[in-house]
């Protein structure tokens, strides 16, 4: 460990750009997205079904709402992070197409196909071409705040996704949960925020233990799996450290077999729902305790709540700030993406 996680003003030698006062804006940011949310005015479209469109830090939104909403709405909802279109998506289509740049290569590829076969669109960027094409072609957009990394931008990229489904008629109005979970937010920030030490501050205690393991996230039901990703997500770019996730109870189908021999390089994180059954619940407790026997780090986490969004929030915010302790334990800077960006070099010369 490079640093003591008590001495707050060595962090900036690492974390050049201060990513984490960032994650600790995460409820501003969402104050600031709901009232963008609050004016939108779209017009209503018949569709057969949602299709959602996000690559990286601009598709978590969509997985988010994906796993929200399936079991709200008498249509599907999908979510793609790809090239290719299905065959499907056609006039009666909607589309909500994910950008935080604008300039993603996929979703601009994206938004030609489904135009071309007259699908409803929405796009939700911050500028790019993919604006400037919804702006020539008079498709609805949602202009999103500049000036952050995709993965740092959570608030605007999934908020007004889920409010535009209220305005569209197909969800009841989330306004108040928003709210609920704000308030719930700022009272993690508290405790889990960079001037709260370690010893009364578990994301910190947590990146201690993750820090030299390959962290391995699982979720117990199927509405946490995008969070147990963003997890892993946040734990791969901010902090350089290989991470995967899975879920219950498909994980008892495969992964469980590779437990029989493993070695103690691992952290297991469990994210805990608010909604178990007997079954998940056993399937859970077998695990924790076949990996108890085999790594030192098993911890379970459990938001307490009162609802679906307000327990994806607060599980995602404590995710982030313990990929910001994790990578300041490393002595990796939070920002650094060099290897995305000679990718989308290399990609822009092919």
């Amino acid at each position: 460990m490079l640093i003591d996680l008590n001495d707050t003003k060595s962090y900036i030698s690492i974390d050049t750009t201060d990513v984490l006062k960032t994650v600790e804006k995460f409820p501003e940011q969402c104050e600031e997205s709901l009232k963008i949310c609050k004016g939108l005015n779209f017009q209503k479209v018949k569709c057969s079904n949602i299709s959602i469109f996000g690559m990286g830090g601009s598709g978590t939104g969509g997985e988010l709402i994906q796993a929200l909403v399936n079991d709200k709405i008498n249509i599907p909802v999908m979510y793609f992070h790809h090239y290719t279109v299905p065959n499907f998506i056609s006039s009666d289509s909607l589309c909500l197409l994910v950008s935080y740049s604008g300039d993603t290569e996929e979703i601009l590829k994206v938004y030609d196909t489904v135009k071309s076969r007259k699908a409803s669109i929405i796009i939700y960027a911050s500028g790019g071409r993919l604006l400037e094409k919804a702006i020539t072609d008079n498709i609805p957009y949602v202009k999103v705040p500049s000036g952050y990394q995709p993965r740092c931008a959570l608030a605007f990229l999934f908020l007004p996704l889920l409010y535009s489904l209220y305005v569209l008629s197909l969800i009841t109005d989330p306004g108040e949960e928003i709210v609920k979970s704000i308030e719930t937010l700022k009272n993690l920030r508290q405790k889990s925020g960079r001037h709260m030490p370690s010893e009364k501050n578990y994301a910190k205690e947590l990146a201690m233990k993750m820090t030299g393991t390959i962290p391995l996230i699982y979720s117990s039901q199927s509405y946490l799996e995008p969070v147990a990703k963003r997890w892993k997500n946040q734990i791969n770019e901010n902090a350089k450290t290989m991470a995967f996730y899975d879920n219950f109870p498909e994980l008892c189908h495969n992964t469980i077999c590779a437990w029989n021999k493993t070695e103690d390089n691992y952290s297991l994180i469990l994210l805990r729902s608010r909604e178990e059954d007997v079954s998940i619940k056993t399937r859970v407790e077998f695990l924790k305790e076949i990996a108890g026997k085999k790594i030192t780090t098993v911890e379970e986490i459990k938001i307490d709540s009162t609802s679906f969004l307000e327990e994806i929030l607060s599980m995602i915010y404590l995710g982030d700030f313990v990929s910001i302790y994790l990578a300041l334990l490393k002595g990796v800077d939070p920002v650094d993406i060099s290897l995305i960006r000679q990718l989308k070099e290399k990609l822009s010369k092919v």
